[in-house]
């Protein structure tokens, strides 16, 4: 497991805050491991602790022909494991 920590001085209701990039290496060797994982955000505030759950599966994207495209286990494993 991998942890990420963006701490800023204040966070205002509705205020939208967005982290630095970060990379996440994705091997064929790895999907199976991290395909149905989710990423797990946490706001943490004096009025208490907001999580929400996001699935992986839905984050992993590719451009195609100009287009955003999800990348599916099969289409990962297909490509690269030739």
């Amino acid at each position: 497991m991998q942890i990420f920590t963006f701490e800023i001085e204040k966070l205002y209701p509705k205020q939208n805050y967005s982290s630095p990039p970060f990379e996440i290496k994705v091997t064929n060797s790895s999907i199976d491991e991290i395909i149905d994982k989710n990423i797990i955000v946490r706001v943490l505030s004096d009025s208490g602790t907001v999580e929400e759950s996001f699935p992986i599966s839905g984050l992993i994207t590719r451009i195609k022909y100009g287009d955003k495209q999800l990348v599916t286990r099969e289409d990962f494993l297909s490509k690269y494991s030739r």
